[in-house]
C-alpha cells in the first residue's frame, strides 16, 4: 500500500516548536505503519522528501526519526536508508524504562496504567484463579508479613503479590506485559514502599484484595485493586511535596 503524499501538510494552529512539530511527524508516521502504508523492509522517504511531504523544515522531521530510531521502529541501511523494522515490543518498553529515569510525573502516570492492567488482572483472577494460585498468592502474603515482622524491605514481597495476580488472570497477554513492564513495576513497588509505616497498610490491602479474588467477588477484587493503587500513587507524591 503507497504511502499518501496528498494533504499531508501539519497543522499550522498551536505551538509550532520544533519538538511540537517533531510530535506531529512521529503520530504520522505511527499511523501510516498502523494503517499499512508503511510495513517492516520498507525503506522511508529521505529527511528531505518528508520535509517537503508534511511542509515543515528538516529539523522536526530529524528530531522525529531520532525518536523512532531510538524506540526501535526504524534502523540505518547503508546503501538504503532508514528502514521499517519489526517491532520489538521489549525493546521499546526497555527504551521507555529509561526515559523515565526518576520523575514523579512519570511514577504517576505508570500508576495509572497499573490501576488498567491490575484492576483487570485482579477481576479476571477472582473468575478464573485455581487452588494452585490461591495458595501462590497467599505464599506472597505469609512472605510480606515475615518481612514486616523482620524490619526489611517488602518492595520484592509486594511485586510478588502483583505478579501472581496476573499469572492467576489467566490471560497470556496481560502476563507478557506484566513480565515486559517487571523492571517498571519493581521501581513503582520500592518507591511507593520507601516509607516503612505504609507496610502494614500495603499488606492490608493485599489481604482484601486476596478475599476477594477467593471469594470470587470481581467486581470487589478490581475495586480494592484500584484503591490500593491509588493510596500507594497519593503516598507518594505525599512524600515528595
Amino acid at each position: 500500500m503507497p504511502i499518501p503524499l496528498k494533504d499531508q501538510e501539519l497543522p499550522k494552529s498551536g505551538e509550532q516548536t520544533p519538538n511540537a512539530l517533531s510530535d506531529q511527524v512521529v503520530d504520522r508516521l505511527r499511523l501510516w505503519i498502523k494503517q499499512g502504508h508503511l510495513q517492516e523492509g520498507d525503506v522511508l522517504p529521505s529527511e528531505r522528501e518528508l520535509a517537503k511531504i508534511f511542509n515543515v523544515s528538516r529539523m522536526p522531521i530529524r528530531g522525529a526519526l531520532n525518536t523512532l530510531k531510538f524506540l526501535g521502529v526504524v534502523q540505518q541501511v547503508r546503501g538504503e536508508g532508514l528502514v521499517i523494522k519489526k517491532i520489538d515490543v521489549s525493546e521499546v518498553i526497555n527504551n521507555i524504562d529509561f526515559l523515565l529515569v526518576n520523575s514523579l510525573e512519570s511514577l504517576h502516570e505508570l500508576f495509572e496504567v497499573r490501576k488498567v492492567l491490575e484492576g483487570h488482572a485482579a477481576l479476571l483472577a477472582a473468575t478464573r484463579r485455581t487452588q494452585e494460585d490461591l495458595e501462590s498468592i497467599e505464599d506472597t502474603l505469609l512472605e510480606m508479613e515475615r518481612g514486616i515482622q523482620l524490619n526489611r524491605n517488602v518492595d520484592i514481597s509486594s511485586s510478588h503479590f502483583h505478579t501472581a495476580i496476573a499469572k492467576a488472570s489467566h490471560n497470556n497477554i496481560l502476563i507478557k506485559i506484566n513480565n515486559f513492564l517487571a523492571e517498571l513495576l519493581h521501581y513503582s513497588f520500592a518507591e511507593s514502599l520507601k516509607d516503612t509505616s505504609r507496610h502494614e497498610i500495603s499488606l492490608k490491602r493485599h489481604k482484601e484484595i486476596f478475599q476477594r479474588i477467593k471469594e470470587g467477588d470481581a467486581d470487589g477484587a478490581n475495586a480494592i485493586m484500584q484503591r490500593h493503587l491509588d493510596e500507594s500513587d497519593e503516598a507518594l507524591a505525599g512524600s515528595a511535596s
